[in-house]
């Protein structure tokens, strides 16, 4: 988990005496201020947690490939 923060731009701090790691972003609509983002390694499980179970989801509702002329609304993926 931790290489993975670091290869998203966080790096570890101690913030309060706690391991946190932080990374600067630019707020949504502002292109000077950055604002300090700290999350802690559980913080960024649950993170992780809930960005796997909304692909799952997506993946799920995706009506997937079906040959041409086959049913309305149908994604045809090149076939």
């Amino acid at each position: 988990m931790q290489k993975l923060l670091r290869d998203q731009g966080y790096k570890p701090t101690m913030v309060d005496g706690e391991k946190k790691f932080c990374r600067r972003e630019i707020p949504m609509g502002s292109h000077l201020a950055t604002a300090l983002q700290c999350v802690t390694v559980e913080e960024a499980k649950e993170i992780a947690r809930e960005g796997q179970q909304f692909a799952e989801r997506a993946q799920k509702k995706s009506p997937g490939c079906l040959s041409p002329g086959t049913q309305h609304g149908a994604v045809n993926c090149g076939n």
